[in-house]
């Protein structure tokens, strides 16, 4: 079962390592879209000066929700490579968090799911006490 954590703490470490590459992705685009207003603002005076900002803004909220829900992969990813007491629990979590991140995030969360009742049968982590 200690392979089937640590190729779990992989696919957790893979979707976090995916989430930042979105990020520097979404933050690149918008920051040329902000650029290329600045640009067209220059020579264009009647583009307000909030209107040349909004581009970066969206794209850096957009890139804070992405960061928020990939904190949690590479949290989960740690505490299995670490193997943590509370690393299968967090692994069970983050994979029904990725349930809704059709369809590899869904692949991931029910082999996270499984994982985990596997090694709950096996008694390889501590019980949850409630």
């Amino acid at each position: 079962m200690q392979k089937h954590q640590t190729i779990l703490a992989s696919v957790f470490l893979v979707f976090g390592i995916l989430d930042l590459i979105a990020i520097v992705v979404l933050m690149t685009i918008f920051g040329f879209g902000s650029a290329i207003l600045f640009t067209v603002g220059a020579q264009d005076p009647s583009i307000p000066e909030p209107v040349k900002f909004l581009p970066a803004g969206v794209g850096l909220f957009i890139s804070i929700i992405v960061a928020l829900a990939g904190l949690p992969n590479l949290i989960a990813a740690y505490g299995l490579f670490k193997n943590r007491p509370w690393g299968m629990i967090a692994a069970l979590l983050v994979g029904i968090l990725n349930l809704l991140h059709f369809p590899i995030g869904t692949a991931g969360g029910i082999y996270a799911i499984w994982v985990y009742t596997n090694s709950r049968d096996v008694g390889q982590r501590s019980p949850v006490v409630l």
